[in-house]
């Protein structure tokens, strides 16, 4: 909207905008010039404090055959999960204790490891 100031109405240009395709709305107040803009960036925009966790960073490392079809994030002010369906693909954002401990190693000595914890108590793991 900064960009917008000198317009007697920011909100109609932006709409205009829209419409016209000059600009695409992720979320409400988060926009992108164009679809090739990072996909991972735009997670930490709709909803903050959050990180890229789960499928989504051992995709984007390349340490998962599989493809993630949505970018799952996680976030320690949240009362439930929530969900977002953009024209970037879909965002997740799960509840994390802001306590949790990461961890990875290499398990037998051939095969690398990924597991969180809380107290002792094992949240997630993934072995690859």
């Amino acid at each position: 909207m900064y960009e917008l100031r000198s317009y007697a109405s920011p909100k109609s240009k932006l709409t205009q905008m829209i419409k016209k395709g000059e600009i695409i709305q992720i979320v409400r107040t988060v926009y992108a010039d164009s679809l090739t803009d990072p996909k991972l960036a735009a997670a930490s925009m709709i909803y903050s404090p959050c990180y890229i966790s789960f499928e989504s960073a051992l995709a984007y490392h390349q340490m998962r055959a599989e493809r993630v079809f949505e970018v799952k994030s996680a976030a320690f002010q949240l009362k439930k999960e929530k969900h977002f369906d953009t024209p970037f693909g879909r965002y997740s954002f799960l509840y994390t204790r802001s306590s949790v401990s990461l961890g990875c190693g290499a398990g037998n000595g051939t095969r690398p490891w990924f597991s969180s914890g809380y107290q002792g108590e094992g949240i997630a793991g993934y072995t690859l």
